[in-house]
């Protein structure tokens, strides 16, 4: 019916699914608000929001709308995207911190092997700044997976609902350390892993079932 909300919109991706919008999230080549041309920022944009959950709020930065409960005024504040400035080392370990938005909670997560080499120059590349301009890249990754005959939904929440998924099933993390690594509640957790009938299907066919 039009104006419901499609029950799949921010369901996790499928293994298969995930393999597919990475492959050709390496193939779209973006150009930056210095006009400068870079082949590998977006497919390394999706590994960073597999790997680390965050909301896309946290990558572009920007003004958030806050209203105080006793005036009802509405106030505008300023939060900078993540830096390299935001990757700590603690205990010969190596973390990105980042905060959730709605509750500015930092969220401390260990930066993954294959990430490292490149993560500290990315978070300090040039980088769109209009939160609604990584939708239009997200279709236009949706558009040209469809031409190719894969028809996925791509948004940026069904990637922090993927982190949730991967965190417990493929690292194996209990949900206590999952609410911690994403910044939720455990109620909050329940809806984010929340899967497709289909989807459990495909990932259970693809390891063999």
């Amino acid at each position: 019916m039009t104006g419901q909300k499609d029950p799949l919109a921010s369901r996790p991706f499928s293994d298969e699914d995930a393999r597919a919008i990475t492959a050709e999230a390496d193939l779209i080549v973006t150009v930056h608000r210095d006009r400068s041309y870079d082949q590998p920022w977006f497919g390394r944009l999706v590994r960073v929001l597999l790997a680390f959950g965050m909301h896309i709020s946290v990558i572009s930065g920007g003004y958030r709308r806050k209203t105080d409960p006793k005036t009802r005024e509405v106030l505008l504040t300023y939060y900078p995207p993540l830096s390299s400035q935001d990757i700590r080392s603690e205990g010969g370990e190596v973390y990105l911190v980042w905060r959730r938005p709605k509750t500015q909670r930092p969220v401390m997560v260990p930066v993954p092997a294959d990430i490292r080499p490149w993560l500290a120059e990315w978070l300090d590349a040039p980088r769109r700044t209009q939160r609604t301009s990584y939708n239009h890249l997200f279709n236009q990754l949706a558009d040209d997976l469809a031409r190719k005959g894969l028809s996925i939904q791509i948004n940026p929440l069904r990637f922090r609902h993927t982190a949730a998924v991967r965190f417990i099933h493929e690292y194996e993390m209990t949900p206590d350390d999952t609410c911690e690594l994403l910044g939720v509640s455990p109620s909050v957790l329940a809806q984010y892993t929340r899967r497709a009938p289909g989807e459990m299907a495909k990932d259970l066919r693809s390891r063999g079932w």
